[in-house]
């Protein structure tokens, strides 16, 4: 059994940059490319096999014709998406919805749930996670008012640092970071707030009713939710829910790893060495299929495991 490497898709953003061609190594012309949609069967920004007896394949075209590769897993549609994104500028104040509120308004199988590993910030980053409004009506005030400064709960981050956002946390991403997230797929982006930017000539759409329809009230406890990655640890466990499972590993030698749940993502972060005798290095991802059983890395390099 082998490994699945796939080449991603990207997205051109007006907060992107160059980061993701010049620093990631990653062959995507232009100075605006925001996201690197690494491993997704998403409609339009689907990620294709780069080898291998799938070769070309979509994860897609994976998912719905080769089910055996991930046991068989019931749903219509795969239900992870692994993201790199460079923010050359702020991105949009938002918001996502959780799984009713997508199916039930929307007509799509899958809220937002997401969560950020920090990789670089170009000198002090920060993010914005929750507010400060107490009641919905004072949520409402602050946001008609425009008065974002006391609204916003913005907070300091390093490179290692790992943030659980939520259906229903106000959030964004500060220009200068670059972050792996992990998150369900879904693009379901509630904007309340967007600097009042133009793209393209014109201000991009907000949706204000269905952000404050979603939005958790109180919501000022993220603090308490950020883990730290000092790489004490060769291992690290970053999430565990009922969507994914995350772990953080550091590989200095040899490292033997046993694959989970119905197939396991594997991202690399940092460095370079082998998989079971197959070449990784920063930028690479790659599915474990079902089955695939234990896996030896070798190397200096640092690595996210994602599984169901």
């Amino acid at each position: 059994m082998e490994p699945i490497y796939f080449k991603p898709a990207f997205s051109h953003k007006p907060w992107g940059g160059s980061a993701l061609r010049e620093v990631w190594g990653y062959d995507e012309a232009g100075d605006d490319i925001g996201e690197c949609w690494a491993v997704s069967a998403y409609k339009g920004m689907e990620a294709s096999v780069d080898g291998g007896e799938f070769d070309s394949l979509t994860l897609k075209e994976l998912w719905e014709t080769k089910k055996e590769l991930f046991n068989y897993q019931e749903g219509e549609a795969f239900p992870l998406l692994v993201k790199i994104i460079n923010a050359e500028d702020d991105l949009s104040i938002q918001v996502h919805p959780d799984d009713d509120y997508a199916k039930e308004h929307e007509g799509v199988p899958f809220g937002k749930t997401e969560c950020w590993y920090i990789l670089d910030c170009e000198g002090e980053g920060s993010i914005i996670a929750g507010h400060h409004a107490k009641s919905r009506d004072e949520m409402r005030q602050m946001i008609e008012s425009g008065d974002f400064k006391s609204f916003i709960s913005e907070i300091r981050v390093h490179p290692g640092d790992f943030i659980m956002i939520e259906p229903g946390t106000l959030h964004a991403i500060k220009g200068g970071i670059t972050l792996l997230e992990i998150q369900q797929s879904c693009d379901l982006t509630y904007r309340i707030y967007d600097y009042d930017r133009l793209c393209n000539g014109k201000k991009r759409e907000l949706h204000l009713e269905k952000g404050m329809d979603v939005m958790n009230v109180p919501d000022d406890n993220l603090m308490s939710t950020i883990k730290h990655d000092r790489n004490l640890e060769t291992e690290l466990l970053l999430a565990d829910n009922k969507y994914f499972k995350v772990k953080r590993i550091c590989v200095k030698g040899e490292l033997y790893l046993q694959a989970e749940g119905d197939y396991t993502i594997v991202s690399v972060i940092e460095g370079s060495g082998t998989l079971s005798g197959h070449p990784i290095k920063k930028g690479d991802n790659l599915i474990l299929p079902y089955g695939f059983g234990s896996f030896e890395l070798k190397g200096a390099c640092k690595v996210i495991l994602t599984s169901n």
